[in-house]
């Protein structure tokens, strides 16, 4: 945040609290906590990696051969060995009963064991965005989660093993990395704005957002009070439409605070292509650390795939809050087929 001139797109004044804020935030994310304290039960994920481990090595065992032996926790694994194991037990992993899991419920375990790996084992490797080396794991697991289909009760009641809450917990969103603070904003404007398919985006550009004072803010100058991020969708049911995200009271959690760091860590791009056309998703830059004081994150060189983000789309549309947005655009469009 110490170049304004690199970014004109953030007021100067404004850097300044989003500098003060972020470190907060930074050290906050890395505050130890305890997975017994939170909603989403690691213990299950793990216990599913026992049961398996104990499995696969027994039929290994029987077959002469040492393929096939996994450790009963897999932070005894190094970042390679764990990438093949993780795209193995997603797709061999079974209840004890033999039977198949449902698709969300191994979604479910592998955020077990990335929480635990994070939180319990203090590992750094997110294998749900951790680039070529867990490729085989997310494939794998998107294969799984090509089945998913939303559960309702009789009485119309969602039934969803997944809530946004054990996302935060486990570190899939925020920004923790170049990777959360991209799958963040994703999860946002697929969860608030109605972006519900990977085609709407791929296409969206940094020209349809804007950050604005908010409604109710101490200036309407630009010169201090709250911001709103503004955005205004050119496809899909939303398309026309103006929507603004205000400034939440968790920073952690506030969609105007992770915008912002995700503009300032975006590189500059040529003339030619600055301002509205500039691509919206960009790939984080591999050959750079991208730590916390790192002026950028992510490469001008590679946008996020449309196959990746369908991926993306598969994996949150297991979550509570992303299927109630997904019934109620769909609502909407059953009254008035016009609106989409």
């Amino acid at each position: 945040f110490k170049n304004p001139a690199r970014n004109p797109r953030i007021p100067p004044h404004h850097l300044a609290t989003c500098e003060s804020t972020w470190f907060q935030i930074i050290a906050a994310s890395k505050r130890p906590r305890s997975s017994l304290a939170m909603s989403l039960k690691f213990s299950y994920g793990l216990t599913a990696w026992k049961n398996w481990s104990r499995a696969t090595t027994a039929a290994a065992a029987n077959s002469g051969t040492d393929y096939g032996f996994v450790p009963p926790d897999p932070a005894e694994l190094d970042t390679l060995e764990l990438a093949d194991a993780l795209a193995r037990f997603v797709r061999e992993v079974r209840k004890p009963s033999g039977e198949e899991y449902a698709a969300d419920s191994v979604y479910y375990l592998c955020l077990g064991l990335q929480g635990h790996l994070a939180i319990d084992r203090g590992r750094d490797e997110n294998f749900f965005c951790g680039g070529p080396v867990f490729y085989e794991f997310c494939h794998a697991l998107d294969g799984v989660l090509d089945r998913y289909t939303a559960r309702v009760t009789e009485d119309g009641t969602l039934v969803c093993r997944i809530e946004e809450l054990h996302l935060w917990e486990c570190r899939q969103l925020g920004f923790h990395s170049a990777d959360s603070l991209l799958f963040t904003l994703f999860y946002f404007l697929t969860r608030y704005v109605g972006l519900h398919t990977a085609q709407e985006h791929a296409a969206l550009s940094l020209g349809q957002f804007a950050l604005v004072p908010a409604p109710g803010a101490a200036s309407t100058d630009g010169s201090g009070g709250s911001f709103a991020l503004r955005f205004s969708p050119q496809s899909g049911y939303a398309a026309g439409m103006t929507y603004e995200l205000t400034e939440a009271a968790d920073p952690l959690k506030c969609p105007v605070r992770l915008f912002q760091v995700y503009l300032a860590k975006r590189p500059q791009f040529p003339a030619t292509v600055a301002g509205p056309s500039e691509p919206f998703y960009l790939l984080p830059d591999r050959q750079r650390a991208c730590e916390p004081a790192d002026p950028v994150w992510y490469s001008r060189e590679a946008c996020l795939s449309e196959a990746e983000l369908n991926r993306w789309l598969n994996r949150i549309k297991c979550v509570k809050e992303i299927q109630e947005a997904i019934m109620h655009a769909q609502m909407q469009w059953s009254v008035d087929p016009n609106a989409m």
